[in-house]
């Protein structure tokens, strides 16, 4: 098996993101290397060193150019554990399941991670369900936004210009990407901009005019910007 991120090192040589698999055709002799196995039942990879073999062992290649100029002792085997990769690290991967408030991205054939919907964009109306950024199968780039606890976040953003909003780093100015939580029809809204940090807008923060301060227009859930 051949997996579509262990074919391309840069997402720019994908000619069609969406359909990565269109500039091949059947019959197509290609040239790859041997990296692995995995069982097709659990879908658990398997190291050269795994010798029981059975009906469901399968065979995995690269064609990657930088995996392919390698010695076959070099090969790096996809990426290194996710919290070794740094902070701030491009990545090429793809939506693989879209939940409630974040996405899961496929980041290579062995590691997933979380991209919350709030670091998908720095735009509200990007994030919708049916929005090419959280498309299912399309290959994208995002960046490690953390790794901490055995596990790693993305943005859809290169986070060294837009960092995790939280009281330290908040100035007066910023422009960000938050989701209703609670509405109060005489106070205003309850917008969760991180995982740790929450804001409000004001009843009078709504809009320019008197009758645009109301609440009837949002829903909790509902991505802003403010």
């Amino acid at each position: 098996r051949l997996h579509v991120l262990e074919i391309y090192d840069h997402l720019e040589d994908c000619k069609n993101p969406e359909k990565p698999f269109d500039a091949f055709k059947v019959n197509q002799i290609l040239e790859a290397k041997v990296i692995g196995f995995h069982n097709s039942k659990s879908h658990r990879y398997l190291p050269f060193s795994h010798t029981l073999f059975s009906s469901v062992t399968v065979v995995d290649f690269t064609m990657k150019p930088s995996e392919m100029a390698l010695p076959e002792l070099a090969l790096t085997n996809g990426l290194p554990r996710p919290t070794l990769i740094p902070v701030g690290t491009k990545l090429m991967g793809y939506v693989e399941l879209l939940k409630r408030n974040h996405a899961v991205v496929r980041i290579s054939r062995h590691f997933t991670a979380s991209l919350s919907l709030l670091r998908a964009s720095t735009d509200s109306k990007d994030i919708v369900e049916g929005s090419k950024i959280l498309r299912p199968n399309v290959l994208s780039h995002y960046w490690i936004d953390n790794s901490e606890d055995h596990s790693i976040s993305l943005s859809g953003v290169d986070p060294s210009g837009r960092p995790i909003p939280t009281i330290e780093t908040l100035t007066v100015g910023d422009e960000l990407v938050g989701v209703v939580v609670k509405i109060s029809p005489v106070v205003g809204l309850v917008l969760r901009l991180s995982s740790t940090l929450e804001g409000r807008v004001h009843l009078t923060d709504i809009g320019n005019y008197i009758c645009e301060t109301t609440t009837s227009a949002f829903k909790c859930g509902q991505y802003l910007n403010c």
